[in-house]
């Protein structure tokens, strides 16, 4: 599919209001979107408070390089070894464009990928002949001096399961098992959205076989994990692979007081013995956010008008968007901190936008902040820009 097509950005024609002279606009969303548009981008404070968030903020373009739209949704898809060649093939062809770095460095750092950034960084000096993002760079900093950053391993193959697990998953979750004879495998569970009892058993059956065998397994299974949680304690309908799956995913992680006090709730539940702990030689190492796995955002308000959210926006923590609706009643202009959401998920896009268009309808100004370059070239690509101001933070510019 042609992303770029898709989200196409045409010209805006005259609205029928325009076209008859009438200098009344047709509603209030119409007036407040107008208004957006005819208002500059400019530098401002929002009174954050400087020793949170340390974010500065100034004016952007939204003329977005051709071929960055496709990049933003594969990313936005979770895509992001197909969106990392994509840039990749991109600078290639075209090293002279700054912004086809900027989303490169900015991918390498949230996946985590220390080596391929100080390489990205080497050529940049190179060819560009400046330094890379300050803000990037105090990011990659922090990952030097964090003992549990992962680094980008030769042979460590990554396996991305994503919507319903159930016996479709039966190959792949083989072919899954037969690449962690490496000794490694990275695993990315948070796109399942859905499970059965056989698909729970399935990739059940293929972790214990990981912790048997001594495999590392680099983990990305936070949104899964609370969907997991939401099973386990549905009353009329909680089947027991759904519990011995999360179980077994504590296990793997080291997680020895979730295991032992959901091995108990599973015990009173079916009346059986539950699995016993073993703790695992090589603990899992979770590439997720705190936040994912609670399936929540952390809400930290550092101004009366500022709400911040964290982690990815994702199907699992959408229902936060109705949390910040409530946070905007009373308020005339607020803005919505995203400056450490390192990606919205393309299905989510949607709700995000009917919740602006909602603040729009009643008189409200939304501003949306952020520093993330890959979540701002799909905030434009997709319109939202056109519904709240966006403003990301010039630390990320290059130097």
């Amino acid at each position: 599919m042609d992303f770029g097509t898709f989200f196409s950005r045409k010209k805006a024609k005259k609205t029928p209001t325009e076209e008859s002279g009438s200098t009344h606009p047709k509603n209030a969303m119409e007036l407040a979107i107008a208004q957006i548009e005819q208002e500059p981008l400019s530098e401002q404070g929002f009174g954050l408070n400087a020793t949170e968030t340390q974010i500065e903020v100034t004016e952007i373009e939204s003329k977005l390089p051709p071929g960055t739209e496709d990049v933003a949704m594969l990313y936005a898809n979770n895509k992001v070894d197909a969106a990392a060649t994509l840039l990749q093939t991109m600078l290639q062809q075209n090293p002279e464009e700054d912004m086809l770095w900027l989303m490169l460095f900015e991918l390498y750092v949230t996946t985590q990928q220390v080596d391929a950034f100080e390489q990205l960084s080497m050529d940049y000096v190179l060819k560009r002949e400046k330094s890379p993002p300050t803000l990037l760079m105090d990011r990659l900093q922090t990952m030097r001096s964090n003992p549990n950053t992962k680094k980008q391993t030769d042979g460590a193959q990554l396996f991305s399961l994503r919507g319903v697990l159930d016996r479709s998953m039966d190959e792949r979750i083989q072919l899954m098992v037969k690449a962690a004879a490496t000794g490694q495998i990275q695993l990315d569970l948070s796109g399942l959205n859905s499970v059965t009892p056989e698909g729970c058993n399935t990739l059940r059956e293929a972790l214990i076989q990981f912790q048997k065998q001594h495999v590392l397994v680099k983990l990305a299974s936070g949104a899964f994990v609370a969907h997991l949680k939401t099973l386990v304690t549905n009353e009329q309908n909680s089947q027991p692979e759904y519990w011995l799956l999360l179980l077994q995913l504590y296990q793997i992680n080291g997680k020895i007081t979730a295991f032992e006090d959901l091995a108990i709730e599973y015990a009173m539940r079916f009346e059986v013995s539950p699995p016993s702990w073993e703790a695992p030689k090589k603990i899992a190492q979770d590439v997720s956010t705190q936040q994912a796995e609670s399936g929540t955002f952390v809400d930290r308000r550092v101004a009366t008008n500022v709400f911040a959210f964290q982690g990815v926006l994702d199907a699992q923590t959408i229902a936060q968007l109705d949390t910040f609706k409530t946070f905007a009643t009373p308020l005339t202009d607020v803005v919505l901190n995203l400056a450490n959401v390192p990606r919205i998920d393309f299905s989510c896009v949607g709700m995000l936008m009917d919740t602006l268009i909602q603040l729009l309808s009643k008189g409200k100004k939304v501003t949306i902040i952020l520093s993330n370059i890959l979540v701002y070239v799909f905030l434009v690509n997709t319109g939202i820009d056109k519904i709240a101001t966006v403003i990301k933070d010039k630390r990320s510019e290059s130097a």
